[in-house]
């Protein structure tokens, strides 16, 4: 599973808010509604859906610093 958030500059922070809400639900139904025995293959390793759940959670807090300077440069 590979899913990307991009916004133009003059996005809004309720905008983009809510563009990494719909992303987050996206990853919480993609990897709920797998099968319990699937794996894929990621460039750190096979893993299976909670796997690859934990490592979209984890790009998220990782990029946090980037939707807070986002959301700054708006309001």
């Amino acid at each position: 599973m590979c899913t990307e958030l991009a916004l133009d500059a003059s996005a809004s922070p309720l905008r983009l808010l809510a563009a990494l809400g719909a992303h987050a639900e996206l990853l919480h139904r993609i990897a709920r509604s797998a099968d319990a025995g699937l794996r894929a293959h990621h460039n750190y390793g096979v893993s299976d859906a909670a796997g690859f759940a934990a490592m979209g959670v984890t790009e998220t807090l990782v990029h946090t610093f980037d939707v807070v300077r986002g959301l700054r440069r708006c309001c």
